[in-house]
């Protein structure tokens, strides 16, 4: 990656030249996580939001479980990760599971055996994610972009609930967070509980001139503000039912809307924290 000193570039390249390596080493940004297991869902390349949060785990002494559509792709990622993190002499822990949040049938099978081979699970990042597709069902029957972005997680966190809430009752601070985006609140889009599958949700008027600046139409970026706006109210309802079991003081749950910030929540550093009220 370059330096912060090179020319000015789009995507992770700032965010690496920003974050690393003074603000991730530095223990009031991000404590010690030797002992406890993360899992991110969508690293599959070496240049995503995803790829930056475990490398920043990873680095603090955390298991991570990174899941991947692709186990191939997911190797040469967990391989990129190692030789990076072995140059800041860290031996990281990481470990690649398939799972493809376009198939609740994948999600299942991921969650039984991630169940097999854990005893505990201390952070979530529900980072996978698709933007601004045209409208695909998948084999579920339901849009991409919904499915993708938020069933498939609401499923995979449902079902493991009971590990998170065990190792929060016998470990404590448990951290879930949810990866989600500036259009879950920009352009007033909203979530057509009726019918998941709208191609053209009600939205404002932004997401409505968000075609002129990014492309594709307003049913593309109307159908992901309503995934992402979907991510922040389960957010919420989560973090309320996290209340309702006497947790909230062991397991806290966080949201980024914003992408440039998203790589790693803030409910992962220390000692400052932000919890979705």
């Amino acid at each position: 990656m370059g330096s912060s000193s090179s020319s000015p570039a789009d995507g992770p390249t700032q965010l690496e030249d920003k974050y690393y390596p003074e603000w991730i080493k530095n223990p009031e940004n991000i404590k010690d996580l030797t002992g406890k297991v993360a899992l991110i869902t969508g690293v599959s390349t070496s240049s995503g939001l995803g790829f930056y949060a475990t490398k920043a785990l990873a680095l603090k002494g955390a298991q991570c479980v990174i899941t991947v559509r692709n186990v191939e792709k997911g190797e040469a990622v967990k391989a990129d990760l190692e030789a990076k993190l072995q140059e800041d002499g860290v031996k990281p822990k990481i470990a690649v599971m398939k799972m493809d949040n376009c198939d609740f049938a994948s999600i299942r099978s991921f969650t039984d055996e991630f169940k097999k081979q854990y005893d505990r699970l201390d952070i979530v990042c529900n980072n996978a994610g698709v933007m601004g597709l045209d409208v695909q069902m998948t084999k579920d029957g339901y849009d991409i972009q919904i499915q993708t972005n938020h069933l498939s997680h609401f499923l995979m966190t449902a079902r493991l609930w009971p590990l998170m809430k065990a190792t929060a009752e016998k470990y404590g601070d448990v951290t879930i967070t949810q990866v989600s985006s500036g259009a879950s609140h920009k352009g007033g889009p909203t979530v057509d509980t009726a019918n998941l599958n709208n191609p053209h949700p009600s939205h404002g008027f932004l997401l409505y001139l968000a075609p002129f600046v990014l492309g594709g139409s307003t049913g593309h970026w109307a159908r992901y503000g309503q995934s992402k706006l979907a991510n922040v109210l389960f957010a919420q309802e989560l973090q309320r039912r996290i209340a309702a079991v006497g947790l909230q003081d062991k397991m806290k749950l966080g949201q980024r809307t914003e992408c440039s910030q998203a790589w790693l929540p803030p409910i992962y550093r220390s000692p400052r924290r932000r919890a979705v009220a």
